[in-house]
């Protein structure tokens, strides 16, 4: 949830975001690429997009065990800008009113957050930015993988399970999963065909 929260107004956009990271730690890793696709909230027409690249500070054994996952080497690494150049450009980039959506949820002490939400958050705010992304995206974000859970749970989709991947082969949707242009692109397609199938059902 972002802070403060301003309910008297409404979503302009939906900004869908995917990352790929040096880690599953919040506070202690950092983001090496990410890709958004910013869409209109009410009708879902598809505005822009953009992909950005990020140098971490630090490399550890996190980071380098994170290739397994997403192929990005510590020597492409250092090549990324400077990690609050593209948090600049995310910002700029981004129209106010805006509500952020991506899919990855992880459980914490503190319940199950949205980690790609909450690591742009803690990267903003250690690159003195939290105040413009708090002002930009002033609603509580949206997740795909709580979406499909409360579309199962009413009866509408019966997935395998409610990963990336399982959503997207449920939906037959294609996949280069551990990329951030193509799991952006598939939390997308997924959010659209759930708010289909729940207007849908709303009119019946």
């Amino acid at each position: 949830m972002n802070y403060p929260i301003d309910r008297t107004i409404q979503p302009e956009e939906i900004v869908f975001c995917d990352l790929e990271t040096t880690g599953l730690d919040v506070y202690g890793s950092e983001i090496l690429t990410g890709h958004f696709i910013a869409c209109d909230y009410s009708t879902l027409g598809k505005r822009r997009e953009l992909s950005l690249k990020f140098r971490p500070n630090k490399w550890d054994d996190q980071a380098e065990n994170s290739v397994k996952i997403h192929g990005i080497t510590h020597t492409e690494a250092m090549k990324f800008p400077d990690k609050s150049e593209s948090l600049s450009r995310l910002l700029m980039w981004t129209s106010p009113r805006s509500v952020l959506c991506c899919h990855a949820n992880i459980n914490t002490m503190l319940g199950a957050i949205l980690f790609d939400v909450a690591l742009l958050k803690t990267q903003c705010l250690y690159s003195g930015l939290l105040w413009r992304f708090n002002k930009l995206f002033p609603f509580v974000n949206e997740s795909t993988h709580t979406f499909a859970r409360e579309a199962k749970n009413r009866g509408f989709i019966n997935p395998q399970g409610f990963r990336l991947n399982e959503l997207a082969e449920y939906f037959k949707i294609t996949l280069k999963h551990h990329d951030a242009r193509s799991d952006c692109a598939a939390a997308e397609s997924i959010y659209r065909k759930l708010r289909s199938i729940e207007l849908s059902h709303s009119i019946l």
